[in-house]
């Protein structure tokens, strides 16, 4: 359904505004709020496997970015995009119930 992560985060955006049009999300808290709830779904040892050698050094000293965070999500996770878009739907879902 969503080919990137931004195109995931305007999705979840306008979903939500839909469901909270009094108190409207702003792009960059949604993708905020996406990229930690990213990271819930991963269990500890395949971020070990995202994670390893230079690419760990470089993440603990704040050296990656978001975007080379999600690139290396992306391409060492097969199933990436697809936990991505069940996120989303889970986001979407907890925010209309009561």
């Amino acid at each position: 359904m969503f080919s990137t992560f931004s195109k995931s985060a305007i999705h979840l955006k306008d979903e939500l505004n839909k469901i909270m049009p009094n108190e409207p999300f702003d792009e960059e808290e949604v993708r905020e709020m996406l990229f930690d709830a990213v990271f819930t779904q991963i269990d500890d040892d395949t971020l070990d496997l995202v994670f390893d050698g230079n690419n760990q050094q470089l993440l603990e000293q704040g050296k990656l970015s978001e975007a080379d965070i999600l690139l290396l999500l992306e391409q060492k996770i097969p199933t990436f995009h697809t936990s991505m878009e069940h996120l989303v739907g889970e986001i979407i879902k907890e925010y209309k119930s009561p």
